[in-house]
């Protein structure tokens, strides 16, 4: 699946949700985390990401105006949340794809790219 260009909702802040957008964004998508957990436990996370210019939604609020206002390509959705919650409903409901994210293989593949351009760049 190509994803760059796309805009893709993350379904949750946890570690699979933090891995599957980092990985969208090096596949050239632009990705947004959605989280409605205590906004202060999330700070340090949502801090990192900010830093790597991937956007944050932090609330079920916020995440109702922006799944009304902005235009997804895809949502993924973290293994510990219920597609049938209101969250992942939010998109669905506009007919946004969800899809699982695939922990294993997400994070497998955002190692290789990130260890495969740290070894090319120390070979050079």
């Amino acid at each position: 699946m190509n994803l760059a260009g796309q805009s893709i909702a993350i379904l949750g802040a946890g570690r699979s949700g933090l891995g599957a957008s980092r990985l969208a964004r090096l596949l050239g998508a632009r990705p947004v985390v959605f989280d409605t957990g205590d906004a202060s436990k999330l700070a340090g996370d949502f801090a990192r990401l900010r830093a790597e210019s991937i956007d944050l939604v932090s609330g079920l609020n916020d995440a109702k105006r922006s799944a009304a206002t902005e235009n997804f390509d895809l949502a993924v959705i973290s293994p510990g949340i219920d597609a049938g919650w209101e969250l992942p409903r939010l998109f669905t409901s506009r007919r946004v794809p969800l899809k699982l994210t695939p922990v294993r293989g997400a994070l497998s593949a955002l190692k290789l790219v990130v260890v495969g351009s740290v070894t090319t760049g120390l070979s050079t």
